[in-house]
């Protein structure tokens, strides 16, 4: 009976270790879930907006490298352009000249001071014949209105002398 009886109590015991431990288990669940539930928002927060400045790099890496691409390609062309410029000048030559308060320089086209005094004979000349023309353009006008007076008065005379062929 004592052999039955410590058995039973080691089968109580046994059992009452198993649910206590379970208890102590799912406390201690509840406990952490209590715990960790305003970090585990907290923390996915935290990942979005990590997430989100991510993707925001990678945007900004992906234009700033396509924005590099153009601006490379552009300076290919520019190359290209000055290079073609450089074969194709006739004489002309190009100087890269200091712009003021500033250390940045602009291409200027080289002349000389006889190419300088004939192009300012050149423009002197355009200036002179652009006045010819408003002069003459003002000439034409007023003959115009004079043919236009003419012919009201032509037309008035036949009109006269329909009247009086009339009569």
């Amino acid at each position: 009976d004592l052999e039955t009886l410590r058995k039973n109590i080691n089968e109580a015991l046994k059992q009452s270790e198993q649910k206590i431990t379970a208890d102590i288990n799912a406390r201690q669940l509840r406990m952490s879930k209590a715990v960790f539930k305003p970090y585990l928002w907290s923390l996915l927060g935290i990942s979005a907006a990590g997430l989100i400045v991510i993707a925001g790099l990678f945007i900004a890496i992906w234009s700033v490298k396509n924005e590099l691409d153009d601006l490379k390609q552009q300076r290919a062309e520019a190359e290209r352009t000055l290079d073609l410029l450089e074969t194709n000048t006739k004489g002309l030559t190009l100087e890269n000249i200091p712009v003021e308060n500033s250390k940045a320089t602009r291409v200027c086209v080289a002349t000389e001071k006889r190419m300088m005094k004939s192009l300012t004979h050149m423009g002197e000349r355009l200036a002179e014949l652009e006045q010819e023309n408003t002069s003459l353009a003002q000439q034409l006008a007023s003959l115009a209105a004079e043919l236009e007076r003419q012919s009201e008065i032509r037309q008035r005379q036949s009109e006269i002398l329909n009247q009086l062929a009339k009569r």
